[in-house]
């Protein structure tokens, strides 16, 4: 995916990220897009890295950067263009759906998903993630490696399988497990 190779390649060109924030789509519904995993970086100077809709919602979550800059909490934002009384984004942009997105503050120690991406792209291999949409834990994740190797244990039966099933497939959902609602993602490196 080129965008996230553009979104590594900018992080490392940068010796602090504290500022920066990461916005990724973790759940559709109807017509929309991109798909879960689609992710936008904005930089501290807001110069914004990505693309996550069509245009529609990049101005908007500009804005919302600013809250999670400021208050270091990850956010989840629900864009619904189904509704009748939706004038903003059902404005026939092509998005007449349901667009869920997560953006998180990221550090240089925090980097949200993209320090496990960006590993299993350099060595050329598939890992899965799963992403908590809880509130009280929102953003909280889980990695199984190309290896096997589970990161952010304890894990239920359940999520495991969920991981291992998008890893081999590719296959991006949210679901309901033992941990709560979580967003999973996996596939190509």
């Amino acid at each position: 995916m080129r965008e996230l190779r553009d979104i590594l390649a900018a992080m490392e060109g940068l010796e602090e990220l504290e500022g920066a924030v990461l916005a990724s789509v973790v759940h559709t519904e109807g017509s929309t897009y991109r798909r879960p995993g689609a992710r936008l970086l904005v930089l501290p100077d807001d110069t914004m890295i990505g693309l996550i809709s069509g245009g529609c919602l990049e101005g908007d979550l500009l804005a919302r950067a600013d809250e999670v800059r400021s208050t270091g909490r990850p956010r989840l934002i629900r864009y619904d263009a189904t509704r009748d009384d939706d004038v903003l984004w059902g404005l026939g942009l092509g998005c007449a759906g349901i667009v869920d997105v997560l953006l998180e503050p990221i550090t240089n120690e925090r980097r949200g998903p993209l320090g496990w991406l960006g590993a299993w792209r350099a060595a050329c291999v598939s890992g899965a993630i799963a992403t908590s949409l809880e509130e009280e834990q929102l953003g909280k994740r889980w990695a199984l490696h190309a290896d096997g190797r589970l990161e952010g244990a304890p894990a239920s039966d359940a999520l495991r399988a969920a991981l291992r099933d998008a890893r081999a497939r590719g296959r991006s959902r949210r679901l309901v497990t033992p941990e709560g609602v979580v967003a999973i993602e996996g596939g190509e490196p």
